[in-house]
């Protein structure tokens, strides 16, 4: 697993450069939530973690037409965010996701940092992905070739 996180967060990382994002946090942290022992595992944990991050944006882009972010305000994202994460029901992962992407888009203000914080997931979930997939291939490989030594 450490060489699947390390490949995959490396990957993440540059890719996020190579697009023009001067620190892909981001995208290392799609990696570390999505990475998995098999591709099948790896495609749907970073497929739930994308859509749970563009709920989650789009639920904290509508809430800042409300006051700042008061208690009232961030408890009310968050009870939203958590209702719509239980309706959609695609996995527990993708209910924390949308809370956590409504409060930090929430939070922020920043023009932007919802789109970029849902473009970084898209890259770390596609380096995830690749990098298992790729590893997979190898590891395949390595053992047909195992077995017609035998």
């Amino acid at each position: 697993m450490a060489v699947r996180v390390a490949l995959a967060t490396g990957l993440a990382w540059w890719l996020g450069h190579w697009v023009g994002v001067s620190r892909p946090v981001f995208a290392g942290l799609a990696v570390l939530v999505s990475v998995q022992p098999d591709v099948q595992g790896a495609s749907r944990a970073a497929a739930q973690r994308l859509l749970g991050v563009a709920i989650g944006v789009g639920l904290g882009l509508a809430a800042e037409h409300l006051p700042g972010p008061s208690t009232v305000t961030v408890s009310l994202v968050l009870a939203v965010a958590f209702l719509v994460g239980d309706l959609v029901a695609a996995g527990p992962g993708v209910n924390t996701q949308v809370g956590v992407s409504a409060l930090l888009v929430l939070a922020s203000r920043q023009p932007g940092y919802g789109l970029d914080r849902l473009w970084e997931t898209a890259l770390g979930g596609a380096a995830t992905v690749f990098v298992v997939a790729a590893l997979a291939v190898a590891t395949s490989h390595r053992q047909g070739r195992r077995l017609n030594r035998r």
